[in-house]
């Protein structure tokens, strides 16, 4: 099919190319008519996916909630943040152990 020849297509039409089959010509399938079009944001806004509040982690605290605020306070020595060592103290599947991690949870002070 020349350019010329596609130019001038019934818009009706479309060339549909498939991976394992030869391309062919299709009629266009008219979305609005399609039973779950209502649930699109085409049809109606509100449906918006909004990614930003799907992948917000923020936990919202309630006024009349309680919990409990706890500060690290790191020990006076530091270690030195190397690949092979960092990470491994708050990990408990870590070269520390479990029972470290532990003890860290432990050690945190109430404020």
């Amino acid at each position: 099919m020349s350019v010329d020849e596609l130019s001038v297509m019934d818009g009706s039409k479309c060339i549909l190319q498939l991976r394992g089959v030869r391309p062919f010509f299709s009629d266009k399938y008219d979305l609005v008519r399609h039973p779950r079009y209502k649930y699109l944001s085409d049809a109606e806004p509100k449906n918006a996916f909004d990614i930003g509040a799907y992948v917000s982690t923020r936990l919202k605290v309630k006024p009349d909630e309680e919990y409990a605020y706890f500060e690290y306070i790191p020990p006076d020595e530091e270690m030195p943040e190397t690949p092979d060592t960092a990470g491994d103290f708050f990990s408990p599947a870590g070269s520390a152990g479990f029972e470290d991690y532990q003890d860290y949870q432990e050690d945190l002070e109430p404020i």
